[in-house]
């Protein structure tokens, strides 16, 4: 006859493993918490927020987002960063849609999926062994892990082929 564990066992024993290890269980986080609790994607996250996109990227997903970091904005030509500075909500929506795909794409399925669509237009990605980029801009860090996508930090924002 097997005795039932007393709550607190229950409770504490599936921590066990990580305890042992020294290493806390992830806590839950959207592709955007994530990119909020790392802190080196503000302009971005703002952006999103006044785009209205930032209840979609904190749904469901699965996504992939190329977010760049914030000192990447200096990359943009003077009349690209007054033009995204001054945006419209409409053109900001479209310009941080261009850097989300509504699909889970790893570093290692690039080479099966070298042009994934996203949520405006396709994205070119590109992957030789060394150095992997979307349009040209280079991730820096790849799969940073969210519960419902995945984070590829670029060096600087990815500049559509529409107006903004």
């Amino acid at each position: 006859m097997r005795l039932p564990l007393p709550k607190p066992l229950r409770l504490v024993l599936p921590l066990l493993p990580f305890a042992m290890l020294g290493v806390q269980p992830a806590a839950a986080a959207d592709v955007l918490e994530l990119a909020r609790q790392d802190g080196r994607f503000t302009r971005f996250i703002e952006m999103a927020e006044a785009s209205g996109l930032s209840d979609r990227l904190e749904g469901r997903g699965p996504f992939t987002v190329f977010i760049p970091v914030d000192e990447g904005f200096a990359e943009l030509e003077p009349a690209q960063a007054q033009r995204l500075d001054s945006a419209s909500h409409a053109t900001l929506e479209r310009w941080v849609a261009y850097h989300a795909v509504p699909a889970l794409i790893v570093r290692d399925e690039v080479v099966h999926t070298p042009v994934v669509p996203a949520l405006t237009q396709q994205l070119r990605l590109v992957d030789d062994g060394e150095r992997f980029s979307v349009n040209g801009r280079e991730v820096i860090e790849a799969d940073l892990r969210a519960d419902n996508g995945v984070i590829h930090v670029i060096d600087a924002p990815l500049v559509p082929h529409f107006p903004y």
